[in-house]
């Protein structure tokens, strides 16, 4: 997959270099919710590999969902963006301590909680002790500080210890004020960002969706013991005195102010579904009340811990009539649960933090708040989940749901007025609107107007709840229909009355699917021949060898640091131009794959020698 950087990304690198040709080590990135801060590190991660003498990256997550796998997350950043090989555990067959990983392996993706402990430290001490260069990468590093936590502490060590430094956050603000480690401060006690990308850029340069805010408000009923008699008061005017009494009134899964909530979240889904069909929405609900918790096996005891999450999911099957997927903390497989939703299209996602931070569920276009909270970062990070943007998009802002409660609204009030800010500045210069209203000066009509579109002109577009067209073919699903299929469905339409009201959409995705089929079976039957010798497999020649010169600068710097006493040139002259009697720039520049393998796999021979001697 070829990695095209966003406008921001490449702005961002730029600073990266021009920091470290500074003489600085460390840098500090904020980017908003969903603007692919995944991606940003694993290019930062390629740069330092290819162009700073680093032999290893090890980068730290607070939670697998940002971790991800071979498709998704960071570990899919660093394999299907840039090709690094990625290992995701610190520590291998348990061993508590350990030399520095192959030579072949570019990166370690692990959790806070592995590498934050004295073991991991000693190791990477160890690495040190050896000429093991390595660089460290911390996302979302405001988890560093949590209250009874000393990932703060290890992670400072592991800087120390590292040659690079690099921390990633969207919210550098914590609710609870505590610093953040690693993250410097200005005088006034604010964090320095060396880089940062906002929210409202991200919306002015259509990275992420804008935002749009629901408030349900309800009439909560109080009792006033001095005056020994019940009033009333309206959600969005109530007190700190009188929330606890608020809370458990609206947040009550059989109340009235929720199950108007599901109501009306349903409604505006189903009319983006028509345009969207794998649109979807997340409920999130409030963690278990169970102080007493035990990790015991204890059914009851696990039942009252997801009690509420279960509870709301039962209510929105009794009110839409679709079975929800519900994540919760003891789910064994939450991250499997989380992946087949992301693929999958049923409307409805509920879970408590599961999905917050670095879970990358584009469909998502609506979130619906069945909790409370007091942290601003956590709201923020939990929105953010509906802000990532999906194919095909037209503007269209995520819907957020909140009961009234006066710290949310204010909460969401600051997010509107960042999306619109963002907003207003992508707006057309000449008629101040977005999208452009301007005249076309080919027809006359304000744009988007109907010379725009070859394909499918207003006028003729019959919109199904499942297809959606586009300029180049249409969508059914999440599956994408070319316009070679569309345009035939066309002709049978002017050829056939009968399906002269029929969708273009979907029977052009019928003539396609049809045609996989017949594919697919003709390949069965070419399997089941003998064949005189196997296909030899595709392989992109030069992407193959910018591969290798990778690998074999890399091991020659090993080669250079453990047995040359860091004297490159000569490993260089030593290790390749005796042996293959060619300058060492000649084979770089000239020499094809199959030459620059032999050369691979001698220094790889040497590089494990040296590995295992010391």
């Amino acid at each position: 997959m070829a990695f095209e950087p966003r406008p921001w990304q490449q702005d961002c690198l730029d600073r990266f270099k021009e920091k470290l040709a500074e003489g600085g080590t460390s840098f500090v990135i904020e980017a908003c919710m969903g603007a692919g801060k995944s991606a940003m590190a694993a290019w930062i991660a390629k740069v330092l590999l290819d162009d700073y003498a680093i032999d290893h990256v090890l980068v730290l997550v607070p939670w697998r969902s940002i971790q991800g796998d071979a498709e998704k997350g960071m570990m899919g950043a660093f394999g299907n963006l840039m090709g690094l090989d990625a290992r995701d555990r610190f520590f291998v067959l348990k061993r508590r301590q350990a030399r520095q990983p192959r030579p072949d392996m570019d990166a370690t993706i692990t959790l806070y909680q592995e590498a934050c402990n004295q073991e991991a430290i000693d190791t990477l001490k160890m690495w040190q002790a050896d000429g093991f260069a390595f660089a460290l990468i911390c996302d979302e590093i405001h988890h560093t500080n949590e209250i009874d936590s000393s990932w703060g502490e290890y992670v400072q060590e592991i800087q120390k210890l590292s040659s690079y430094s690099v921390f990633m956050s969207g919210t550098f603000f914590r609710s609870d004020r505590r610093p953040i480690s690693c993250i410097p401060l200005n005088p006034s006690g604010e964090p320095i960002k060396d880089y940062r990308f906002s929210y409202s850029q991200g919306v002015k340069d259509n990275v992420v969706r804008s935002v749009t805010t629901r408030d349900i408000n309800a009439t909560v009923l109080l009792y006033d013991k001095s005056k020994d008699e019940k009033y009333d008061v309206m959600l969005g005017e109530i007190g700190p005195k009188e929330l606890s009494e608020a809370r458990k009134q609206v947040l009550d899964p059989h109340g009235e102010c929720i199950r108007h909530m599901i109501e009306t979240a349903h409604i505006a889904l189903m009319q983006t579904r028509t345009k969207f069909p794998d649109a979807a929405c997340l409920f999130v609900c409030r963690p278990g009340g169970s102080g007493n918790y035990t990790d015991d096996g204890d059914k009851s005891a696990q039942a009252l811990e997801d009690k509420h999450v279960h509870l709301i999911a039962s209510q929105i099957k009794a009110i839409t009539g679709e079975s929800p997927t519900v994540v919760t903390h003891r789910d064994r497989d939450a991250v499997g649960k989380i992946t087949y939703f992301r693929r999958a299209s049923n409307p409805y996602l509920v879970a408590v933090n599961m999905v917050s931070e670095g879970c990358d569920i584009p469909r998502l276009r609506a979130v619906a708040f069945c909790r409370y909270t007091t942290s601003e970062m956590l709201f923020r990070q939990i929105v953010g989940r509906a802000l990532r943007l999906h194919v095909p998009e037209d503007g269209t802002a995520a819907q957020i749901y909140i009961p009234a409660f006066p710290l949310l609204l204010g909460f969401a009030e600051r997010l509107y007025k960042e999306a619109e800010e963002g907003v207003r500045d992508r707006r057309c210069e000449k008629c101040g609107e977005w999208p452009c209203q301007c005249v076309c000066d080919a027809c006359g009509k304000p744009k988007p107007c109907d010379c725009q579109r070859t394909l499918f002109p207003v006028e003729r577009v019959v919109m199904a709840i499942d297809a959606t067209p586009v300029n180049d073919g249409g969508h059914v699903g999440q599956e994408h229909v070319t316009e070679f299929y569309v345009g035939y469905a066309q002709r049978i339409k002017l050829e056939n009355t009968a399906h002269l009201h029929g969708n273009d959409v979907q029977m052009g995705h019928i003539l396609q699917r049809f045609t996989e089929m017949q594919k697919q079976a003709h390949e069965r039957t070419r399997q089941q021949q003998p064949q005189a010798s196997p296909a030899a497999p595709i392989v992109n020649p030069i992407a193959e060898r910018d591969a290798m010169r990778r690998r074999i600068n890399r091991r020659i710097r090993q080669l250079a640091k453990n047995v040359y006493a860091n004297n490159y040139a000569n490993a260089y002259y030593t290790e390749i131009e005796i042996p293959f009697r060619t300058k060492f720039k000649i084979i770089v520049d000239t020499w094809g794959v199959d030459k620059l393998r032999q050369v691979d796999n001698r220094l790889e021979k040497r590089v494990t020698e040296a590995f295992r001697h010391g």
